[in-house]
Formats: structure tokens, sequence, C-alpha cells
């Protein structure tokens, strides 16, 4: 019954870790799921807002370079149009300001391609950042679902071997104590039996003994009965042979003289009554002696028979403490078949408790390789916002090289404001120029 309430316990107790554990392996799936969804989503949120950073950054592009193109097309006709009428007024009069227009305008033309080279350069870098950046990013993102799955796979099959560990151990903790179960019961069989079969070979012996001795005395009675009821037939024929013998003389002499007879009766009667009185008193003594070695025997058998009889009580006693000992040997077995079950069930609780604490630290390394993996994917969109802001950096300085290209343009307009100034001033000095010749002439 120990062993079957043992066995209900132990069984309560794997059910209560069981549960414990299917409730820890609910409590990490729920975890688990709820990490890897607030990081989709977060993913998700950070994907959507650097979708619209790039539509920003790339609408903002656009409508730059759109701006700058349209800028650049209209001042673009605008100088053809001012180099046109230039053309047109100093094709003649001033080859150094063309020289010097054309040195200004391959500059600009140079510094356009340059700035076209460098923002295109600066492009490429940008895009080859975003896909180095991106490639990182998948590598990390597969590099800890591996690792996750790793550690998953690996906390499974240690709960596994370590569950498979138990139960063999169990099983064959079990076997062992049945097979020594079975050989205690079979030894305490065995050694009651031979107990058994000594107590009731002993008995039969006392009893063999008790009727060998009780037939010994009978016949020792049966053969003085026997010898006094000889003894007493033979000293009757005696006693009738004497009176015969001497009742018919004593009869003749009766018949022969009164008194003769009386004295010779009394005589003779009184040697027999004597007579009679010695065998009687031997008859007695022998009877006495027999009876006495009769009780005598009859006293040492039963003295035997007591010490038979105490003899077999006290090996009945000693059988009896020797079972005792059996029983208490069997008993302190038993209280150490106990102690092993539940030194086994304590064993199997703690090594239950590790797994369940191995299934915890699972769930806190797979929460914090999910938490890493959130700071990662955070990192990461920081470091893509980071490339948005470069992005609008880029865009800023597109729009500082648009704004340095209004700032040129402008300085070219105002250098041809003053090629105009200096052209007005050319055909002011032309006009000097005749006049002084007109006086010149005048003077000749």
């Amino acid at each position: 019954q120990k062993l079957v309430a043992r066995a209900v316990e132990t069984a309560q107790s794997l059910a209560a870790r069981a549960g414990d554990i299917l409730r820890n392996f609910e409590g990490a799936d729920e975890r688990l799921g709820v990490r890897i969804g607030e990081s989709a989503e977060a993913l998700a949120a950070r994907a959507s807002d650097l979708g619209r950073i790039f539509d920003a950054a790339d609408q903002q592009l656009i409508s730059r370079i759109a701006e700058g193109s349209e800028a650049l097309s209209a001042r673009a006709s605008e100088i053809g149009r001012i180099f046109d009428e230039a053309d047109h007024r100093l094709v003649s009069r001033i080859a150094d300001s063309t020289s010097t227009i054309g040195e200004h305008a391959d500059n600009i033309v140079g510094a356009f391609a340059s700035t076209e080279q460098r923002v295109a350069e600066r492009a490429r870098q940008t895009g080859q950042e975003l896909a180095v950046h991106a490639r990182e990013i998948e590598q990390a993102l597969a590099g800890a679902d591996e690792r996750l799955a790793s550690s998953a796979a690996a906390a499974a099959a240690r709960v596994e071997e370590q569950v498979a560990g138990v139960e063999n151990r169990l099983v064959y903790t079990t076997e062992t104590i049945g097979q020594k179960l079975n050989e205690q019961v079979s030894t305490a069989e065995a050694q009651l039996i031979s107990r058994a079969n000594a107590i009731a070979e002993t008995f039969t012996a006392v009893g063999q003994h008790i009727g060998q001795s009780t037939n010994d005395a009978a016949k020792t009675i049966g053969t003085n009965t026997r010898e006094l009821n000889t003894m007493l037939a033979a000293r009757s024929a005696e006693i009738s042979k004497i009176l015969d013998e001497t009742a018919r003389p004593l009869v003749e002499r009766f018949a022969q003289g009164g008194s003769e007879l009386q004295k010779s009766m009394e005589e003779v009667t009184e040697r027999a009554t004597e007579k009679l009185r010695n065998e009687n008193a031997t008859l007695v003594n022998a009877l006495a002696s027999r009876t006495a070695e009769t009780l005598s025997a009859v006293e040492g058998a039963r003295s035997t028979l007591a010490d038979s009889v105490a003899d077999l009580i006290g090996r009945m006693s000693t059988s009896s403490s020797q079972l005792g000992q059996l029983i208490e040997q069997a008993a302190a077995n038993l209280g150490q078949v106990d102690e092993r079950l539940t030194g086994s069930t304590q064993s199997f609780a703690a090594t239950t408790e590790k797994a369940a604490q191995t299934f915890a630290s699972s769930a806190r390394l797979v929460d914090s390789n999910t938490t890493r993996l959130t700071e990662l994917s955070s990192a990461t969109l920081r470091e893509v916002a980071s490339i948005a802001t470069k992005f609008d950096e880029h865009s800023r300085l597109l729009s500082s090289a648009s704004d340095l290209l209004s700032s040129a343009q402008s300085n070219l307009e105002h250098t041809l404001e003053r090629q105009s100034s200096l052209e007005d001033l050319a055909v002011g000095l032309v006009k000097k120029s005749e006049d002084l010749e007109k006086v010149m002439r005048s003077f000749e």
C-alpha cells in the first residue's frame, strides 16, 4: 500500500510537473508570439515610416530636380538669348570679352558637370549603402531566426534527453526495487517455510518423544502390575498350599484331640498370621517400592517432558524472535526501499524543477534574443532614419547647389549687365573717338 501510495504521489507530482512544463511552454510560446508580433509591428511601422521618408525624399528630390531643371532651362534660354544678343553686338568689337565669356561658360559647364557627377556619385554611394544596410538587416534577421531556431531546438533536445534519462532512471530504479522486494520476499518465505518445517519437525519429535515416554511408562506400569499379579497369585497359591498342607494335619489332629488341636491351630494360626503379615508387609513394601519406582519414572518422564516442552517453547520463542527480527529486517528493508523511492521521487522532482528552470531560462533566452532582435531592428531603423536624414542633407546640399547655381546665374547676369555697361562705355568711347576724329579733321 505504501508503494502504491508512493506511486500515486509520484504520478500526481509527475502530472503536476508536466502541467507546469506545459504551462511554461505555453507561456514561452505566448511571449515569443507577442515578441514576434511586436517586432513585426515595429518592423512594419518602421518600414512604413521608411517608405514614407523615402517617398518624401524622392518627391523632394524630384521637385528640387524639376525646379532646378526648369530654372536651368529658363536660365539657359535667357543666357542663350543674352549670348545671342551679345554675339550680335560684340562680334566685331570685343574679342577679349567674347573669349572671357567663353572661358566663364566653360567654367560654368565644368562646374555643372562636376556637380552632376558628384550628385550622381553621392546617389550611387547612397544606394550602395542602402543595399549594404538592407543586406546586413536581412543577414541579422536570418541569423536571429537561425539562433532562435537552434536555441529552441537545443532546449527541446536537452529537455527530451533529461526527460528520457529521468524515465530510464525511474524505470531502472523501479525494476531494481521490484527485484529486491521479490528477493527479500522469497528469502523471507524460504526462511519462514524452513522455520515452520523445523517447528513442525520439533513438534513431531516432541509428540513422538511424549508418546514413547507414555508408552514406556504404560509398559512399565503394565509390567509392574503383571509382576504384582503374578506375585499375588504365587503368594495366594503358597498360602492355599500352606493352608492345605497345614489344615489337613490340623483337622486330623483336631479329630485326635481338641485341646492339642486348638493349641496347635492357635500356634499355626499365629505363625500363619505372622507369616502372612510378614508376606503382606513384604508385598506392601514391594508394592510401595514398585509404586515409588513407577512414580519416579513417571516424574522423570514428566520432568523430561517438561524439559522437552520448555526446550520446545524456548526454541519457539527463539524462532519467534528470529521471525520478529526477520519481520523487522523486512520492515527496515521496506523503509529503505520507501526512502530510496522517496529519494528517487525527490530527485525526479528536482530534475523536473531543473527542466522547468531550463525551460524558463530558454524562455528568458528567447525573450533576450527577441529583445536583442528588437534592439537590432530599432538600431537598423535608426540607421535607416539616419540614412534618410542623410538624404535630407543631400537634398539640402542639392538645394544649396541650386542656390549656388542661382547665385552663379545672378553673378552671370550681373556680369552681363556689366558687359552691357561696358558696351555702352565702348559705344561712348567710339562716339568720343568719332568726335575727336571730327575735331581733328576740323583742325585739319
